[in-house]
């Protein structure tokens, strides 16, 4: 008997051990990986891979002729043409949308069955001390028709409601606050552009200089007042010019395609910028400029109306606890051999004191949803404080940047061309030469750098402010 209990005990530990075996066996092996490897997360059913399907690629429309392209004109075709404004305004739309609901608490509510059954064939029942009962085709009709009117909900659906309406000024917001990002970008790409054209025209014209001394390096040499050396040297700075202005014209393709992806154009699509406004020195106050942003960033007024829907939504529960009164008026309509209809009117009470916790539970996370809420526009507002005062620290060391980069082209401009003479008339070295050219290439850089760096700083501060740049600054005359 006991012999009989303990063979099944034996056959399971002799199984498991023979599997534990295997395994290890298994684990000793080298695991071969098939040469078609793929991850499983991507074995999805042929109904899943069509839906994946990619779309058809963006084709944007040809520009119309613009002629010169002012900064104006380009800020507005990004925000005609541009898809993530599109996708804002329809959100948008969807919260204006999603109005309806709490609204619809407000006004009747209408409700209507017809329900018909019918019996074909008879039904044969038999009964204990009765006998067989024969139910013979028969046909019912019911109908119902209802209309409810809510007449005091203790400011539950006004509540609700007001909540639906702050979503709608919060996607308002950030719509605008999209925009305002757009804006942004557009005048950096445009600017960018600028800059990038700026530098091409400064290293064609160092490119044009370099000729010119390899060219007078190599007279020089052939009327033997200077060495090889000097030729070389020369010719090496010829090569170098070429390849910075090579470096040019790719900066500004690719500054030429981000500024046309902005504008929904074709990639390849070339505009005619206008001239960049003139270097304007600008004086600005950090803490005016932030009570401006408290006022008008939207980014920092969406905290309110979000902080708003959280506390219409909150109140909303809370007057959930109380009841609700209603009138209701309808008809029933029942056919069953006889007809029969029976109108009816009520008005009623409906009350749920006790809802599970759910309640409760709402009113936990809406109050941490404002907690939150709260914290995160003071660290929003703490760090527009901080980028306010940052950008008007830059925009002052780049005016200084111009005027000392402008002072400097001057000088290097006038030293540049006594050098020169010296040169030609082999009273200097090319290496002298050589770095006379070269700064003045780099004062004007420097320069062009200064001041559109300095029109990109207005343009962020604008920005950070949420308004235009005629409400926020003072041009030093």
């Amino acid at each position: 008997m006991k012999a009989a209990a303990l063979r099944p005990v034996a056959r399971r530990w002799l199984g498991s051990a023979a599997g534990l075996v295997c395994t290890l066996l298994a684990c000793a092996q080298p695991r071969a990986i098939p040469a078609e490897y793929r991850s499983r997360s991507y074995d999805l059913p042929s109904q899943a891979l069509e839906s994946l399907a990619p779309r058809s690629g963006f084709t944007a429309p040809a520009p119309e002729p613009l002629g010169l392209l002012t900064l104006e004109q380009a800020r507005q075709i990004a925000l005609d043409r541009n898809p993530t404004i599109e996708a804002a305004a329809e959100a948008v739309a969807a919260a204006e949308a999603r109005i309806a609901g709490p609204r619809s608490a407000f006004l009747p509510h209408a409700s209507a069955s017809v329900e018909r059954d019918f019996r074909e064939s008879p039904l044969e029942l038999s009964l204990t001390g009765i006998g067989g009962v024969e139910i013979l085709p028969t046909t019912l009709t019911r109908g119902s028709a209802l209309v409810s009117q809510s007449l005091y909900s203790f400011g539950r659906d006004l509540a609700s409601l007001r909540a639906a309406q702050a979503d709608v000024s919060t996607e308002i917001l950030s719509e605008r606050a999209a925009r305002q990002a757009l804006l942004f970008a557009v005048s950096q790409a445009w600017y960018r552009l600028h800059e990038a054209r700026s530098f091409e025209s400064v290293m064609l014209d160092a490119s044009k200089a370099a000729e010119r001394q390899l060219a007078d390096a190599i007279d020089l040499q052939d009327s033997q007042r200077v060495t090889e050396d000097a030729v070389l040297t020369a010719r090496v700075n010829a090569l170098d010019r070429k390849q910075s202005l090579l470096v040019a014209r790719n900066a500004v393709k690719n500054s030429q395609r981000a500024l046309n992806v902005l504008l929904a154009l074709p990639e390849t699509a070339t505009l005619t910028l206008a001239p960049s406004p003139d270097f304007e020195a600008v004086q600005l106050d950090p803490s005016a400029l932030l009570d401006l942003a408290r006022r008008h960033n939207p980014g920092l007024l969406a905290f309110r109306t979000a902080a708003l829907s959280l506390e219409s939504r909150d109140k909303a529960v809370r007057r959930s606890y109380l009841p609700e009164l209603f009138v209701a008026a309808g008809a029933e309509y029942y056919d069953l051999g006889d007809e029969e209809t029976n109108l009816l009117a009520v008005v009623g009470v409906r009350w749920n004191p006790f809802s599970g916790g759910q309640r409760q539970g709402q009113r936990s996370a809406l109050n941490a949803g404002r907690r939150e809420l709260r914290s995160r526009e003071e660290q929003a507002t703490l760090d527009t404080w901080f980028a306010i005062n940052q950008t008007v620290t830059d925009i002052a060391e780049q005016e200084s940047a111009v005027d000392v980069a402008s002072q400097a082209i001057e000088a290097a401009t006038e030293n540049q061309r006594v050098i020169a003479e010296l040169f030609r008339a082999g009273r200097a070295t090319s290496r002298e030469a050589l770095e006379a050219q070269v700064t003045l290439t780099n004062s004007r850089n420097l320069y062009n750098q200064a001041r559109f760096a300095h029109r990109i700083l207005l343009a962020k501060l604008e920005l950070l402010v949420g308004v235009a740049q005629d409400g926020w600054s003072e041009v030093a005359r």
